[in-house]
Order: structure tokens, then C-alpha cells, then sequence
């Protein structure tokens, strides 16, 4: 589980390949992207992998 500074747009980017949770609530600031790099709106996301290990793949 990574902590990552996102902007939207690399959110739902990354949304397609991983479970991505919201950390902090409320409206977006104004944050550096650690996926692209730029100076944008955005929020603090908890990025994990899909289908993670502990969920009963028996």
C-alpha cells in the first residue's frame, strides 16, 4: 500500500489498474502530482493492488 499525492486525472488512470481510497476528505488542494508531476487540484489517495492477498482466493 502506497500514499500518494494524486491529480484526478491520474487518479481515474490509476483506478483501472489498482483500488485506489481517498484518504483525506473534503475539497481538493492544491498538491504536486506523484504520478505526472504537475502542480494541480487534487487529494491524498491510499493506491493498492486489485484482488489483494487476504481476501479468501481458496
Amino acid at each position: 500500500m502506497r500514499t500518494l499525492d494524486l491529480c484526478g486525472v491520474c487518479a481515474a488512470k490509476l483506478a483501472t489498474g489498482y483500488a485506489i481510497r481517498k484518504v483525506a476528505g473534503g475539497v481538493d488542494n492544491k498538491i504536486t502530482c506523484a504520478e505526472c508531476g504537475r502542480r494541480r487540484y487534487g487529494g491524498t489517495y491510499e493506491v493498492t493492488k486489485k484482488g489483494g492477498a487476504g481476501r479468501g482466493r481458496g
